[in-house]
């Protein structure tokens, strides 16, 4: 009985000239059939990559959520102190007894409803962004046990949809 040794691997272009190579060497008896065994370690490999590329998608989604969130946190802010700023000139406005001071403030009004929904609807982007952001992190987490444990098996919810 004579053993040869077959070898397969791939090489997968990443982002920024950045590559990563995945290849395994198998054994395979004299009554083996080395194709099968070769197409066996194709697919191994291309699940492995899927995962790999599954951690890698969420990795880069978590950055972009953590400076999304960022951008909506000072975005929250800035609308505070308009909102603040506002008020005070509205009070300072309604106090004057010029008539065209009482104008103003009437339109300033409006001005502090905008700011104000704008405020809302900020706070609730920063909502969805921190509930998506604890989704991404659970999964990651769950890629990354996976990938420790040698987990590249074929998951149920990957081929629904």
């Amino acid at each position: 009985m004579s053993v040869r040794i077959i070898r397969y691997e791939r090489l997968f272009s990443l982002e920024r000239y950045n590559n990563e190579r995945i290849g395994f060497e198998v054994a395979v008896a004299e009554n083996e059939d080395p194709d099968v065994a070769i197409g066996g370690l194709f697919f191994k490999i291309a699940r492995i990559e899927e995962v790999f590329q599954e951690y890698r998608g969420c990795m880069e989604r978590h950055d972009q959520l953590d400076r999304m969130i960022k951008e909506t946190m000072e975005s929250i802010g800035w609308h505070e102190r308009e909102l603040a700023q506002k008020k005070a000139t509205i009070d300072e406005l309604r106090r004057s007894r010029e008539v065209d001071d009482r104008y103003r403030a009437a339109c300033e009004a409006r001005s502090l409803k905008r700011i104000q929904q704008d405020l809302e609807e900020a706070r609730r982007r920063l909502e969805k962004h921190e509930s998506e952001k604890r989704e991404v992190e659970t999964k990651i987490a769950e890629l990354k046990a996976r990938i420790k444990n040698g987990d590249f098996s074929e998951k149920e919810d990957q081929h629904h949809g």
